[in-house]
């Protein structure tokens, strides 16, 4: 409670949150003797579990206060309503964006509760990030996949991985700036430099190529406020003609590139198929194995079939479903039960086919080893993921819709 008052005080964010803080740290008091006075096991769980969410209820909504006053500051300063009328508007403003959020967050996790159960979706979210994912996916900065390798310049790959470095300078540039400590410029760059770092963060479990493309715009920001702050410096008739020309530079890079794009994703992707999920644009190779799988699953007579560790693209454009719940799954990533679990499946319900990117699998995979003692191998697609079909031993009607 007096850390609270105290965090009250100091950021000003009005009597209202004083008065609650009072309030319940007075509640907080008659509790206690409560509980001294007549204490029971029931009592005393209950006391801490409620005393702890209202505390901690307050602290969110004086840090929440705190965090929207710039906003009250900004629409008082333009439109010049008074503080009371403001706080209503933005409270009113951020509590609908809260709402508009939980429309679909509450029904997608009702849903999602009421077809796994809490236990497989506290697995799945909670325990799976933090444990088997955290040690099995792991990377160097700025690193890129083989298929990214393929079509990526180099240069870009060493643009994003170096990104760090605009932060790294802006912030040096505020040493030259440091006898105007009233400057917004000085604002504008520790912000943005503490979002930077703790996007940084957000993704240090990988931090590929693609993860940092997901934060580059706080970078790019950061580094169009650098070119302006360097134009602000330069002579005011070089600043005039050095501004418009280095817009026109990066829109006719964006532009060059965008091109590129579209050329080198025509050349990649050249043959339009038509699948069970919609036309599908594929390599020539890509194609060619798509259209051989379909035939081999027997022109949609197959009603299931599993692909081991995981494609599941393949189930869309085939449209044969997964005898499986599981989308990907390998050993050392996945928990042991998964797999045994996928055996089973397997086994019990005899499943036609299986799919296995080899490219994914190692000697002594446990699936693999059961597939392969259960199964005949049947075709070898020729992409780069050599995919290799399987189909169960003395059962080649398994699996098909009468």
């Amino acid at each position: 409670t007096a850390v609270t008052l105290a965090l009250g005080l100091t950021i000003d964010v009005g009597p209202v949150y004083v008065v609650l803080a009072a309030g319940l740290g007075v509640w907080f008091v008659v509790n206690a003797l409560r509980l001294v006075a007549d204490a029971t096991p029931a009592r005393a769980i209950r006391f801490f579990v409620c005393s702890n969410l209202y505390l901690l209820l307050v602290f969110v909504a004086i840090l929440l206060a705190s965090a929207l006053e710039p906003f009250v500051g900004w629409i008082r300063g333009h439109v010049g309503l008074s503080r009371g009328p403001t706080i209503l508007l933005v409270y009113a403003a951020f509590f609908l964006v809260v709402i508009g959020m939980a429309l679909v967050v509450v029904p997608v996790t009702i849903i999602l509760l009421a077809t796994t159960g809490p236990a497989p979706a506290i697995q799945a979210l909670v325990m799976q990030p933090l444990t088997n994912y955290r040690t099995f996916n792991r990377t160097i900065w700025g690193s890129a996949a083989f298929a990214d390798i393929q079509v990526l310049p180099s240069a870009y790959v060493r643009l994003f991985r170096d990104l760090p470095l605009i932060t790294a300078i802006a912030v040096a540039t505020l040493l030259v700036d440091r006898r105007r400590p009233g400057m917004p410029r000085i604002r504008y760059v520790l912000t943005l430099s503490g979002l930077s770092a703790m996007a940084m963060l957000s993704i240090a479990n990988y931090p590929d190529f693609i993860h940092i493309a997901f934060i580059a715009p706080l970078f790019l920001i950061l580094l169009a406020e650098l070119i302006e702050w360097l134009l602000g410096r330069a002579p005011t008739l070089m600043s005039r003609l050095a501004s418009p020309a280095v817009c026109l530079a990066v829109l006719f890079t964006v532009l060059i590139q965008l091109r590129a794009n579209w050329a080198e994703a025509w050349q990649r992707f050249p043959v339009a198929v038509d699948t069970p999920f919609g036309r599908i644009d594929l390599g020539q190779v890509e194609a060619a194995a798509v259209m051989q799988l379909r035939e081999r699953l027997g022109a949609g007579r197959v009603s299931e079939f599993f692909i081991y560790p995981g494609y599941p693209a393949l189930y869309l454009m085939t449209g044969v479903r997964n005898a499986t719940p599981y989308q990907l799954i390998l050993p050392g990533y996945s928990p042991a039960e998964q797999l045994d679990d996928a055996i089973s499946i397997l086994d019990r319900r005899r499943v036609p086919f299986v799919l296995l990117v080899s490219v994914l699998t190692r000697a002594g995979d446990p699936v693999v080893t059961s597939v392969t003692r259960a199964y005949d191998q049947v075709a070898d697609f020729d992409t780069s993921a050599r995919l290799l079909l399987y189909q169960r031993r003395g059962d080649a009607a398994a699996g098909l819709d009468p």
